[in-house]
C-alpha cells in the first residue's frame, strides 16, 4: 500500500513538471526554486552588456523561467530606457549590487525592485490633471 502511494505521488510531480514545461501552469504560479538570484542576474545582465544585447533577447535570457512579477519588472525597467538597453542592463546591474549588498542570498525579485527604486520608479506622485495656471497680466511701460 505505500510503494502504490509514493508511486502515485511520484507520477502526480511528474504531471505537474510535464504540465509546466509544456506552458499548462499559468505564469506567476512557478515554485520559488525557478526564481534566480541576484547574483545570477548580475552575471546575465553583465554578459548581456558584452554581447550588447537588444530588449528582447535582454527580456529573454533574464526571466528564462517565464515568471510574471519578474516580467512585469523587466518591463517597467525597460519603459525608461526603451532605445538604450546598455543603459537599462546598467540599472539592472546596479539594482543587483545593491540587493547584494543587503542580503548575500537575494534573489532576482528583489534586485530588480532595487534597481527600480534606484531609479526613482514610483517615487513622483501621479497628477490627474496638470496645476491650473495663474495668468498673471503684463506690466505696460509708462507713458502708455
Amino acid at each position: 500500500m505505500q510503494k502504490l502511494l509514493v508511486l502515485f505521488a511520484l507520477g502526480f510531480l511528474v504531471a505537474i513538471f510535464v504540465a509546466w514545461r509544456r506552458g499548462g501552469v499559468a505564469p506567476g504560479t512557478i515554485p520559488r526554486f525557478w526564481v534566480k538570484s541576484a547574483r545570477w542576474l548580475l552575471v546575465e545582465a553583465e554578459g548581456l552588456v558584452v554581447a550588447c544585447a537588444q530588449w528582447e533577447e535582454i527580456l529573454n535570457a533574464l526571466n528564462p523561467g517565464a515568471d510574471s512579477r519578474v516580467h512585469a519588472l523587466l518591463l517597467e525597467l525597460r519603459g525608461s530606457h526603451l532605445f538604450a538597453p546598455r543603459a537599462g542592463l546598467g540599472v539592472i546591474e546596479e539594482g543587483c549590487r545593491i540587493a547584494l549588498q543587503a542580503d548575500e542570498d537575494a534573489d532576482a525579485i528583489t534586485a530588480l525592485n532595487a534597481a527600480k527604486r534606484s531609479m526613482g520608479i514610483g517615487a513622483v506622485p501621479h497628477m490627474s490633471r496638470p496645476a491650473a495656471r495663474r495668468v498673471v497680466p503684463m506690466a505696460r511701460p509708462p507713458g502708455q
